[in-house]
């Protein structure tokens, strides 16, 4: 982290954590925060964590309050708010603009596609977890955003119905207490205070499990999304919680329209297919997974 001048903490599946507790060690050493809340928006109240340099929402077609497409960026510093809008002048020249009411308490806003706040003027674009090696991520995205857009998201943020918002959480929340008794890790379970972008949980054989879901009837899913585990520049370990976690994350069908006895019967099916594959790996003529985490579910998770 030394040789950076920014550090970037990432929100997944909706859920959100509190960095107030970390924030003066960074302020001490001279590194922004960014916070990629992308998939973590709970409604216009909630901006992100005061004192991050710069916090990130996403309204792509699958987030909550889609926008179709676009984001929107919250900066915290005059620096870093001056070096942004400079970055790729060229086509994103007036993409920086000042409002009052979009997100409460900030003014100001930004729909670009970010670089890294490198306080020496390197305006090198930082690790794009999530995508394919090389792609061009910054390429693809920079452009200047159409009226419309700028409008659309706009109105969507006012739009807003925090209550709505809430009755459908709790379908998820039902959900996700009903799996984790039965002893399913679903990631961000401790968390109370958080939206779902999708409904994960981890198994410890993903092939298998697929399997005997889309033989219940429940059509399961390994890959809803771009995200991935990127590899660690040479000379660094591996992350190794997350790359156990993508390697072994399922998607479940479990969205907010769907009726109670659809979630339940969803649920229970989901359990039975659970059992169902830790049974399986537990005969003595089954090979075992190989990994210690892979293990530990088998046996059952302390939750």
């Amino acid at each position: 982290m030394a040789p950076q001048n920014w550090d970037d903490f990432k929100r997944l599946f909706g859920v959100r954590y509190d960095l107030s507790s970390v924030l003066p060690y960074f302020k001490e050493k001279g590194i922004d925060v960014l916070e990629d809340v992308a998939e973590s928006f709970v409604g216009p109240q909630w901006n992100g964590t005061p004192g991050v340099t710069l916090t990130m929402f996403s309204f792509g077609a699958i987030k909550i309050q889609t926008c179709v497409y676009g984001g929107v960026g919250i900066i915290r510093d005059d620096e870093a708010y001056s070096l942004l809008r400079c970055t790729g002048r060229e086509s994103c020249s007036s993409l920086l603009s000042s409002t009052s009411s979009t997100l409460r308490g900030e003014t100001r806003f930004s729909t670009m596609p970010l670089s890294s706040l490198d306080r020496k003027g390197k305006n090198s674009t930082f690790p794009s977890q999530g995508f394919k090696p090389n792609e061009d991520f910054i390429g693809r995205f920079r452009f200047k955003p159409c009226a419309p857009m700028l409008y659309f998201i706009e109105y969507r943020m006012q739009k807003f119905d925090q209550h709505f918002f809430k009755d459908c959480m709790k379908k998820y929340f039902v959900a996700q207490e009903a799996l984790t008794r039965a002893g399913i890790f679903c990631p961000g379970y401790k968390s109370t205070d958080r939206s779902f972008w999708l409904f994960p949980i981890v198994v410890p054989n993903k092939l298998l499990f697929v399997q005997y879901m889309l033989e219940a009837g429940i059509n399961a899913y390994r890959g809803a999304t771009q995200l991935a585990y990127v590899k660690p520049k040479p000379g660094h370990e591996d992350a190794q919680n997350s790359k156990w976690l993508m390697e072994n994350v399922i998607y479940m069908p479990i969205h907010w329209g769907m009726l109670d006895s659809e979630i339940k019967q969803t649920v229970d099916r989901t359990i039975e297919c659970y059992n169902k594959l830790t049974n399986y790996l537990k005969q003595q003529d089954v090979p075992k997974p190989k990994s210690e985490r892979n293990l530990a579910l088998v046996e059952g998770p302390r939750l």
